[in-house]
């Protein structure tokens, strides 16, 4: 995976972890709705990704998800395969789990950021 690909990748994760924190939080109701909904779309963009039958058919879903939810109309082919590439990684775990007691968001996404670089 070349060196942007891996940015924009992990950009795109952990931006839905912050959705699935989010979503799971004790935030404001607007905002928690907001990031269910955002979940619940990346959710459906996922599995058109593990459902596709061929290269190309999950592409319009990734793209309407990626246009809408992260605010980007690319539909090139390294910008969808980075973000599919985060809808397959495992920020789906933070559905399930809490934050460590102390822990902000910034900082679990820094800590991810540096598993993924080896930093």
């Amino acid at each position: 995976m070349s060196t942007t690909l891996c940015f924009y990748a992990q950009v795109v994760a952990d931006t839905l972890l912050l959705f699935g924190l989010l979503s799971r939080s004790a935030s404001a109701p607007g905002a928690r709705a907001e990031a269910q909904e955002a979940v619940a779309a990346a959710l459906l963009a996922r599995t058109a990704i593990l459902e596709s039958v061929d290269d190309k058919d999950w592409r319009p879903t990734v793209a309407a998800f990626s246009r809408r939810y992260l605010g980007i109309g690319r539909t090139d082919e390294q910008w969808l395969e980075a973000v599919s590439t985060a809808l397959l990684g495992n920020w789906i775990s933070a559905l399930d789990t809490q934050p460590p007691d102390g822990a902000d968001t910034c900082t679990i996404c820094a800590m991810k950021h540096a598993r993924c670089t080896g930093s």
